[in-house]
């Protein structure tokens, strides 16, 4: 006679089924790292005419967070979780696979 699996659930998760992304901490974003979270970048020009040097500032919305100053969490798609890599969503385990982790 087969021995029946009994589910319990999921230590790890708590029976969430998820967990925090452990790439961004579960927020989701980060501050983007080009303009340092200000959405805006500077971009400085020097013009020369003969002896005569002119520097110019420009700011301009930051190219790589499109000016919101965040980016998205590539791990989690800016979910700020990501599926429980024991019980993979299904919020319970068989309690003879707590042995396996």
């Amino acid at each position: 006679m087969a021995k029946e699996r009994r589910l319990i659930t999921c230590p790890y998760c708590g029976g969430k089924g998820w967990d925090e992304c452990p790439a961004c901490d579960g927020r989701g974003t980060w501050q983007c790292a080009r303009c340092e979270g200000t959405g805006r970048v500077t971009l400085t020009l020097e013009l020369s005419a003969g002896p005569h040097k002119e520097t110019t500032e420009i700011v301009l919305k930051c190219p790589r967070c499109a000016g919101h100053g965040k980016q998205t969490c590539d791990h989690c798609r800016g979910a700020g979780r990501v599926l429980c890599g024991i019980c993979e969503g299904r919020e319970q385990i068989y309690a003879d696979e707590l042995a396996e982790w």
